[in-house]
């Protein structure tokens, strides 16, 4: 009986264990941390694809608990939701005045919904932020400061914010506007800067912690100011003063961002001009991958102790599916002209115009492997290039000294790679791809031009219009000429003519027009042409710039069109996006006697 009750005893002591070993592994300790202390936890071994698909808030008394819900995958992104058992990686850090609790979260997606948090003034909201390395972070905006528990419950965790008690000290603080380049990796984190809500709830911007004194704010606002002069030169820090428990308000007057001050577009028929988006501040489009990544050029000015040519360079970016800029990972740019990526998505092909020459790179999307052309024989001076859009080979005006259409084919040996279209000579072009031919301009012959169309396989050369420089449509159907105006001395004005390739009729678009070279472009369908046109003073000399777009009616011999004016732009600079009616402008401004350029987003019919 003794040694049955003993076994007894063992059992239940052991299965308790169980239990209790059960329990913690969906519910952990509480730990608790201030102002100034950090804590981590989750399951690291989660690997890819969590997503925070919920966060709430809920006032109960002094405190506030949130919770953040965690699953696999995002059906908003077509992939599979299923449940998860615990919560991943995380960091969560109690920050200074203003008082906020920052969350660090080792997570692919965030599906959950902004919304507005009701917690009587404990919590003023939420709200997110990106690094380009892919690190994301929530803040809660607390209302006065605060301690925190955390709690991790099977796949959620679970954190309760606890108002401390004290009265409002008046602090001083450094501020700066710039929480996209901070995402960007453009603010040193040696600066000590870190973003914040503003007062009206939307706004989102850095703030150092706090001073006791203006004098220490603004040495702050100096030294931030220096540091940022060449990598964010349109911005400018200021100092601001704040008691503990108030929001900064948003960015003043007095420190604009000289972008969004100054409006590019006046549409037609407002009275006001339009604040087009701004896709990148200090970064020029240059083209849309497959998968919907943008990418841009952005550009700075080397440190004068490791740079001796000390001129202003280019490094290139992407903004991700996921919206967060990226910064690739290769050598810097002196001015990329074009660049393109391959049709199916591997490649992207970058044209830099260098101080002594015109090379084309080729950076593998995919290893990361970036191939100098020039480097292997295909020319030191690349006028232009295009993708064939039906195997993954280039074509290139190219050469040294003298220019050709050249072939570099990704799908044969290295050695093998670079061959010559033709045994003739080229012209000093852009080039472009349809239906297996290429066709360049050679502006030498004759007195209007010639435009000329290679058949890749025969190697005919034909010409099929006059003309200096030409657009031609994606499908291949459509060729616009720009053609020097008869009678014009100056050889300032043009006709943009339309040609219809199937047919050989031709209509003629605008006549003596002061049209600059590659300010037209068709869209991404083949029945649209853009293109704008120095109005000469005559209408605005803030917006001197008409923006006008054709459309062509199918079918039609000669080819019938519709124009529509739709505004005057400060810029008469244009690149097509790859969704219908999306157009990027391009601007410039200057910044300590430099030109940086910022990029818009134009949506023809919005």
């Amino acid at each position: 009986m003794r040694t049955k009750t003993i076994v007894l005893l063992f059992v239940l002591v052991l299965l308790a264990c169980v239990i209790a070993a059960g329990c913690s592994s969906r519910m952990q300790e509480q730990v608790s941390i201030d102002e100034g202390q950090s804590t981590s936890g989750g399951d690291s071994s989660l690997g890819a694809g969590v997503n925070l698909k919920d966060i709430t808030a809920t006032a109960q008394g002094e405190t506030v608990v949130v919770e953040f819900s965690f699953i696999h995958g995002s059906r908003l992104l077509g992939e599979p939701e299923a449940k998860i058992g615990a919560a991943p990686a995380y960091q969560i850090s109690v920050l200074p005045a203003p008082a906020r609790v920052k969350v660090d979260l080792s997570i692919d997606y965030w599906d959950y919904t902004q919304q507005g948090v009701d917690t009587a003034g404990l919590l003023y909201g939420v709200f997110q932020s990106q690094t380009a390395a892919g690190e994301v972070s929530v803040y809660l905006q607390a209302g006065s400061p605060v301690s925190v528990s955390a709690r991790e419950e099977e796949a959620k965790l679970v954190l309760t914010l606890q108002k401390l008690p004290g009265e409002p000290e008046l602090n001083y603080f450094a501020a700066l506007d710039a929480h996209t380049e901070y995402g960007q990796g453009l603010v040193s984190a040696d600066l000590g800067l870190t973003p914040t809500l503003c007062g009206d709830y939307a706004s989102v911007l850095l703030i150092s912690g706090p001073f006791a004194s203006e004098a220490e704010a603004q040495s702050l606002v100096a030294r931030v100011n220096q540091s940022i002069a060449e990598s964010i030169p349109n911005k400018q820090a200021y100092s601001v003063s704040l008691e503990e428990n108030q929001l900064p308000p948003p960015p003043p007057p007095a420190a604009p961002s000289v972008v969004s001050s100054d409006p590019v577009f006046e549409p037609e028929q407002a009275s006001n001009t339009a604040d087009l988006p701004v896709l990148v501040e200090n970064g020029r489009y240059l083209c849309t991958a497959p998968d919907g990544s943008i990418f841009y050029v952005r550009a700075f000015l080397p440190d004068a102790a490791q740079d001796e040519e000390y001129v202003l360079k280019e490094e290139l970016w992407y903004i991700g599916k996921d919206g967060v800029h990226h910064q690739v990972d290769i050598r810097d740019f002196y001015s990329v002209e074009r660049a393109a990526v391959s049709p199916d998505g591997r490649y992207l092909a970058i044209l830099d115009a260098g101080m002594a020459d015109k090379l084309l790179y080729v950076y593998n999307l995919q290893t990361g492997e970036l191939r100098n052309l020039g480097e292997e024989g295909f020319g030191d001076n690349t006028a232009s290039f295009v993708w064939d859009t039906r195997e993954n080979a280039l074509y290139a005006m190219t050469g040294y000294g003298t220019l050709q259409l050249t072939k570099y084919d990704f799908s044969l040996p290295e050695g093998e790679r670079i061959t010559s279209v033709e045994e003739k000579h080229g012209a000093e072009s852009r080039i472009a791809f349809a239906d297996g031919a290429l066709y360049f301009a050679d502006v030498a012959v004759g007195e209007l031009g010639e435009i000329y169309r290679v058949d890749i396989e025969t190697v005919e050369r034909e010409q099929v219009a006059q003309g200096i420089d030409f657009a031609l449509s994606p499908d291949g159907r459509y060729l616009v000429a720009l053609v020097p105006a008869p009678g014009d001395e100056e050889s300032v004005l043009h006709d943009l003519v339309l040609h219809d390739l199937n047919t050989g009729a031709n209509t003629t678009l605008a006549e003596g027009v002061f049209v600059e070279r590659g300010n037209y472009a068709f869209g991404p369908g083949s029945d649209v042409f853009y293109y704008t046109a120095a109005t000469l003073g005559g209408e605005s000399e803030e917006y001197p710039f008409a923006f006008l777009k054709c459309t062509i009616t199918p079918d039609t011999e000669p080819p019938v069109f519709t124009e529509t004016f739709l505004g005057y732009s400060k810029t008469g600079r244009f690149v097509p996006g790859s969704k219908e009616n999306e157009l990027y402008l391009i601007d410039y401004f200057m910044q300590n006697n430099y030109n940086f350029s910022v990029t818009y987003v134009f949506r023809d019919g919005e």
